[in-house]
């Protein structure tokens, strides 16, 4: 098991403690590891690599999950969370697609469905086969996994938002 795998086992802990450590070591290991998306970036395109390093997504709003599931011809899965800056930091209703496509696999977990959805923060890493994995830990201990292929950030308007 490797770092991240091990914090982030202990972040969704039933034991508030264990959760309080795993927090700990997850600020430990970026503390530790400051450049940490740059050894692995070449694993983007470059589009998405400098998209994702401009924006900090902390407070944003996962507001929809769409999951295009495809298993003929194997890993045609795509996934797409729509995402809302909540706080405008970035200007008034800035709507990000992030697209996810060559999914392996997907999980995700709430304790409770009527929660708002809030980034609380996220952390990539390369899969032994080659693949990249996102984690997304949301507020009230939700998070999100996606193992995949290739990733995409993608503005979206109001009006594709909600039609």
């Amino acid at each position: 098991m490797n770092a991240i795998e091990k914090f982030w086992a202990m972040i969704y802990s039933g034991d508030e403690e264990i959760r309080e450590e795993g927090f700990d070591k997850w600020s430990e290991f970026n503390q530790n590891n400051p450049k940490y998306m740059e050894t692995i970036k070449e694993n983007f395109s470059k589009k998405f690599y400098e998209e994702y390093q401009g924006k900090v997504l902390h407070d944003f709003h996962v507001l929809n999950v769409d999951i295009l599931c495809n298993t003929r011809p194997p890993r045609k899965t795509e996934i797409k969370l729509l995402i809302y800056d909540f706080h405008e930091e970035y200007g008034k209703d800035l709507y990000f697609y992030l697209r996810y496509t060559g999914v392996k696999s997907y999980s995700f977990h709430s304790p409770d469905m009527d929660i708002e959805a809030s980034w609380y923060g996220d952390i990539f890493e390369v899969t032994a086969d080659g693949m990249l994995k996102h984690r997304i830990a949301l507020i009230n201990d939700a998070c999100i996994e996606i193992t995949f292929k290739n990733i995409r950030m993608v503005k979206a308007k109001k009006r594709e938002v909600f039609v």
